[in-house]
C-alpha cells in the first residue's frame, strides 16, 4: 500500500474505493506520468499518498476524514483534482499544504496542478530569475503580460531539456510558439535571502521574449499564481524581482493550429436554412464515404484505422484535460488489432464485433449530432494594440473570421453561454504577431467580454466566414449589441464563509469543502439551455398567435433563468452558492418544460442504442416540425437505415464464440509460470471490474474513465514483472489463453439449454421497446426456447418475416418481435401458442440464463468479451508472431 516510482517516469497510486456504507475496497493503482507531485519529492517522501475514490453519487465529507488505513498510518485529505481525493500522512501533508497555505480550500480548485500530466515533458529548474509584475498596474504595461501570460528569456528556453514525454511531439517547441506551462516552488528547500518565503503553484502561457532585462529568465504575472489569495498577494508576493533556488517546471501543451469538430452547441444559435446550407455538404460527404465501407468487414476496419490515424494529432491536443484519453487509449489497443489483423482472423470475435459497431455507432452519431464540419483553432493569445473587433490570425486569410471558444463540447467551463459568445470579427495580419505560430491574438477585451476567455492554455475556434458563409451573416459582429441580456455575476461567497443554522461555519474542514467543490450542475444546466432554446412549440401553441407569443415568453424567461443558474454552478469551486438556493424552483420548472415539449434530440442522443439499433428520432410523437438540432440527422438517416451492420431480417455478420479464438496461442505451447500468472490476473481483473461497476453505478463515462486507469495499472505491472520482450510475447499469449478459456460458462450454458427443453414456446400482443425503435411500438412476442430457436429463425426468414431476436435475460428463450406480422399469421400463431405459459416457480433458483455458443444471431447482452481488454492491450507486442500472422 504504498506509492512507488516506476522506471522511466510516472507513479503508481494506491486506490481505496469508499462504498457509501463506508466499507473500503482496494483497486488496482493509478498511473499518473510527468507531474509537478513527482518532481517536487523524491520516493521515499510520497509513499504514504494514497487516492480515495467514493460513490460518485454519495460524495458524503464523513468518508473523507482523516483515519488509520490497513498499514497502521494515519492519512488525512492533501488535495483533491475533480472527484479524485488524495491522502497522505503527517509528514507528507505538511509539505503539500505549505502549497495553499494562505487558502485552504484552493487545494480543492488547484490541487489538479500537482497531478495533471505535463505532456511535453517535465525537468527541474535551478537558480531561477524571477520577474513578478501585474498587468492591471501601468508600471508593468512595457512587459505586455495579461491574465496567466507572461514571457521568458531565450537563454532559458533554449536551456530547456524535457525528458519523458507521454506523447509524441506533434509539434516541436519555438522561440516563436508559446507554450502551456505548469509550475511549482517549494520554499521550505531554500535559505535565500532573495528567495520568496511562500510556497506557490503557477500555470499559465510564456512566449519568448528577446527584449526581457538582462539576468531576468521569467517575466511572470501575478494572475499565474493559484493557490494564494488575492488580497494576500501583496504581502506574500509583492511585485519584484526573486531568485528561486529550484522550481519544478513543466510544458503541458505547445502552440498549435488545430481542426476541431463542430458541435450542437454551436449549430443550436443559428436557423435550420444556415445550418443545412454550410453543414450538409461536409456531413454528407463523410456519411456516404462511411455507407460505402460500411457493409464490409475488412474495408470497415480499415476505415476505422484511417479515421484513427486522422485524428491522432487533434485527440492529442484534446488530451488537455486532467483525466482525458483512457477511452482513447482503449480505443487505440483495439484500433492496432485491427491495423495488424490484415487476413481478418478477428473480425467475428466478439469483442472485435462489440468494438466495431461502437466505433461505427459512434461515428454516425458524431455526424448527425454536431455534423462533419471542422473549425480551425489556435491557442489564445493577448494582443493589447489589436484594435476591437480584430484579431490577428497568421494561419488564415485576411477578412472576415467567426470567432468563439473551444471546447465547445465541454461542459466543465460552460463557454458558449449563448449566442452573444459567437462574434464576427476582422482578421489582420500583424507583422510583429504573424511571426508567432499557433496562436490567435485578441484584443484582451474582447476576450473578456465575449468568450470569457484568459490566457492560461485557453483556445479560440477562429473559421474564416467565407467556409460558413450563411452562418456568418447570422453572427453578431464584435462591437454590436447582445440578443441576450447579460448575466450579472453574483458575489461569491467563499466556502470559509457559509454559516449553518447554529451560526458556526458550515465548511470547517478541508473534507467538507472536498465534497462540495465537486457537486455542481454545470453539465445539467447547459444541456437544459440547449433544450430550452430548441424546443418547439406544442401543436396546441402553434395553432395560433396568441399561443406562439405566449411559447416565445415562457421560453425565453425559463432560459434568462437557467443562464443566471449557470453562472453560479460555473464559480462551484469558488462559491458556496448553487442554483437551488437562488432558484428553488428552477428544476422543477424545466422538468415540466421537458414534459410539454420533449426533444428526440436531448432524449437520444446519447442513448448507448443510437445507431447501434435505431436512428436518432426527428420528430417526437405528434410532433410535425423538425428542430434545427435534428435537421442534419433528417437528412442522414436513410443512408444509415440502407447499411447497418445488424439488420432486422437477421442477414448480419455473426459473431464467433469467444473461445473459438482460443487456437491462436494453445495451452501445451505456453509458458507454465506465465499462465499461472495470467490466471491470477484474470480473477484479479474480474473483482476489480465488478468493484468499479460498483462504484460507478450508470455513470458510463466514469466506468471507461475507471477502466482506462486500470489496464494502465496492469500496463505498468507487465513491465515491471516482465522487463524483456520475449517475456512480455510469453505473458501476452498465456493472457490471450485464459481470457478465451471459460469453463464458468459451461454449466449455466448446459442448464440453460436442460431447462430450455422443458419449456412452451409462448405468444403475445402488447407494447415494448424494440431494440430498432426508440419508442414503445405494439407487436407480437414469439418467445421461442433454446432448443428450437433455431428452426424458428430458419422458418421466418424463409418466409420473410420481419423480426428481432433479443436473448431473454431471466428465461433460456429467445424473445421474436415480430412488428409487422399479418393478421393471418398472427391468428396461427395466437391458436397454436396463445394460451401457453411458463411457469417462473418451477424454475431452478440457481438459474444463469447463457444461451448456445452458436446463437450468436439473436442480441444478447450478456458478456461480449471485455473481461479480455488486459489481453488485448498487450497484442500489439504479437506483432511478430509467427502463429498470428499465419
Amino acid at each position: 500500500m504504498e506509492t512507488t516510482r516506476l522506471e522511466g517516469s510516472g507513479l503508481s497510486i494506491p486506490i481505496c474505493y469508499v462504498t457509501p456504507e463506508g466499507d473500503r475496497k482496494w483497486l488496482e493503482p493509478q498511473v499518473v506520468r510527468h507531474t509537478l507531485l513527482e518532481q517536487l519529492f523524491a520516493p521515499d517522501e510520497l509513499k504514504s499518498l494514497l487516492l480515495v475514490k467514493l460513490d460518485r453519487e454519495s460524495l458524503d465529507a464523513k468518508h473523507l476524514k482523516a483515519s488509520r488505513f490497513e498499514d497502521g498510518i494515519t492519512r488525512k485529505l492533501v488535495f483533491s483534482s475533480d472527484k479524485n481525493f488524495y491522502f497522505a500522512d503527517q509528514a507528507l501533508a505538511e509539505k503539500l499544504t505549505q502549497f495553499f497555505a494562505t487558502e485552504r480550500d484552493t487545494a480543492c480548485r488547484y490541487g489538479s496542478l500537482l497531478v495533471s500530466d505535463c505532456y511535453k515533458g517535465i525537468t527541474s529548474l535551478n537558480d531561477l530569475n524571477i520577474k513578478l509584475v501585474d498587468y492591471a498596474n501601468p508600471d508593468y504595461a512595457g512587459f505586455k503580460t495579461h491574465d496567466c501570460h507572461g514571457k521568458i528569456s531565450p537563454r532559458l528556453f533554449e536551456s530547456l531539456r524535457f525528458e519523458g514525454a507521454s506523447r509524441v511531439h506533434t509539434v516541436s517547441p519555438t522561440e516563436n510558439r508559446p507554450f502551456q506551462f505548469r509550475m511549482a516552488y517549494d520554499a521550505s528547500q531554500t535559505g535565500q535571502e532573495a528567495a520568496p518565503t511562500i510556497s506557490f503553484l503557477a500555470k499559465g502561457t510564456l512566449l519568448v521574449d528577446p527584449t526581457l532585462p538582462p539576468g531576468v529568465d521569467l517575466v511572470m504575472d501575478r494572475s499565474s499564481i493559484k493557490g494564494i489569495r488575492k488580497d494576500q498577494l501583496d504581502d506574500c508576493l509583492p511585485c519584484g524581482d526573486y531568485q528561486l533556488p529550484s522550481v519544478a517546471f513543466g510544458n503541458r501543451a505547445n502552440a498549435e493550429v488545430s481542426r476541431y469538430s463542430n458541435s450542437w452547441q454551436f449549430s443550436m444559435w443559428y436557423t435550420k436554412d444556415a445550418i443545412l446550407a454550410d453543414f450538409l455538404e461536409p456531413t454528407l460527404k463523410q456519411a456516404q464515404e462511411l455507407a460505402d465501407r460500411h457493409r464490409n468487414p475488412l474495408q470497415l476496419a480499415q476505415y476505422l484505422v484511417n479515421q484513427h490515424d486522422k485524428q491522432q494529432q487533434f485527440r492529442q491536443q484534446n488530451d488537455a484535460e486532467d483525466g482525458a484519453a483512457d477511452g482513447e487509449r482503449q480505443e487505440s489497443r483495439m484500433i492496432s488489432i485491427l491495423r495488424h489483423d490484415r487476413h481478418g482472423l478477428l473480425l467475428y470475435a466478439p469483442k472485435v464485433i462489440d468494438f466495431m459497431e461502437s466505433q461505427v455507432a459512434n461515428r454516425w452519431r458524431e455526424l448527425v449530432v454536431n455534423t462533419g464540419f471542422q473549425h480551425s483553432s489556435g491557442m489564445a493569445q493577448p494582443g493589447q494594440d489589436l484594435p476591437r473587433g480584430t484579431i490577428c490570425t497568421p494561419h488564415l486569410p485576411k477578412g472576415d473570421v467567426v470567432v468563439t471558444r473551444y471546447p465547445l463540447r465541454s461542459f466543465r467551463l460552460a463557454e458558449l453561454v449563448s449566442s452573444d459568445n459567437i462574434r464576427l470579427y476582422r482578421n489582420t495580419h500583424d507583422p510583429k504577431l504573424c511571426a508567432m505560430k499557433g496562436a490567435v491574438w485578441i484584443n484582451p477585451r474582447d476576450a473578456a467580454e465575449y468568450h470569457q476567455c484568459d490566457f492560461d492554455g485557453d483556445q479560440l475556434i477562429a473559421t474564416p466566414a467565407k467556409w460558413i458563409p450563411h452562418l456568418a451573416k447570422e453572427t453578431l459582429r464584435a462591437g454590436e449589441p447582445r440578443r441576450f441580456p447579460p448575466v450579472i455575476k453574483r458575489q461569491k461567497v467563499p466556502y470559509t464563509e457559509v454559516q449553518d443554522e447554529n451560526g458556526n461555519c458550515a465548511y470547517n474542514t478541508l473534507p467538507k469543502v472536498a465534497a462540495a467543490v465537486c457537486q455542481n450542475s454545470i453539465g445539467r444546466v447547459a444541456t437544459l439551455i440547449g433544450r430550452v432554446h430548441t424546443s418547439l412549440p406544442t401543436p396546441e401553441e402553434a395553432a395560433s398567435p396568441i399561443g406562439q407569443q405566449q411559447f416565445a415568453r415562457e421560453q425565453q424567461t425559463l432560459l434568462k433563468r437557467l443562464m443566471s443558474a449557470l453562472q453560479v454552478e460555473v464559480d462551484a469551486p469558488k462559491s458556496a452558492e448553487r442554483l437551488e438556493t437562488i432558484d428553488p424552483s428552477l428544476l422543477d420548472d424545466t422538468k415540466q418544460w421537458r414534459k410539454d415539449h420533449p426533444s428526440p434530440f436531448f432524449d437520444f442522443q446519447k442513448n448507448p442504442r443510437l445507431y447501434r439499433q435505431f436512428g436518432l428520432p426527428t420528430q417526437a410523437p405528434e410532433q410535425s416540425e423538425v428542430s434545427v438540432l435534428c435537421a442534419i440527422a433528417e437528412q442522414i438517416n436513410p443512408l444509415w437505415e440502407a447499411t447497418q451492420l445488424r439488420l432486422s431480417y437477421g442477414n448480419a455478420p455473426r459473431t464467433l464464440p469467444r473461445e473459438h479464438f482460443r487456437y491462436l496461442f494453445e495451452r501445451d505451447d505456453l509458458d507454465v509460470e506465465a499462465l499461472d500468472w495470467a490466471e491470477a490476473l484474470k480473477e484479479r481483473a474480474k473483482q476489480a471490474t465488478a468493484q468499479i461497476r460498483t462504484m460507478t453505478g450508470e455513470d458510463a463515462e466514469a466506468f471507461r474513465e475507471a477502466l482506462g486507469n486500470l489496464y494502465e495499472s496492469y500496463r505498468a505491472e507487465i513491465n515491471e514483472a516482465f522487463p524483456t520482450d520475449d517475456e512480455k510475447r510469453q505473458v501476452a499469449a498465456a493472457m490471450w489463453h485464459t481470457q478465451h478459456t471459460r469453463p464458468e460458462l459451461d454449466r449455466p450454458r448446459k442448464q440453460s439449454l436442460a431447462v430450455a427443453k422443458t419449456l412452451p414456446i409462448t405468444f403475445n400482443e402488447g407494447t415494448f421497446t424494440l431494440p430498432s425503435s426508440p419508442y414503445e411500438v405494439e407487436a407480437y412476442e414469439l418467445s421461442v426456447p433454446f432448443d428450437r430457436a433455431q428452426d424458428w429463425m430458419d422458418t421466418l426468414e424463409a418466409r420473410h418475416v420481419r423480426y428481432e431476436a433479443v436473448v431473454n435475460a431471466a428465461l433460456p428463450v429467445v424473445d421474436f418481435y415480430l412488428p409487422n406480422l399479418s393478421e393471418r399469421n398472427a391468428a396461427a400463431l395466437q391458436q397454436t401458442f396463445g394460451n401457453q405459459m411458463i411457469d417462473i416457480d418451477q424454475l431452478p433458483d440457481d438459474l444463469r440464463v447463457v444461451p448456445p455458443a452458436d446463437l450468436t444471431w439473436a442480441q444478447w447482452e450478456g458478456d461480449t468479451g471485455k473481461a479480455a481488454l488486459a489481453s488485448i492491450a498487450l497484442v500489439r507486442k504479437l506483432r511478430t508472431s509467427k502463429r498470428l500472422q499465419r
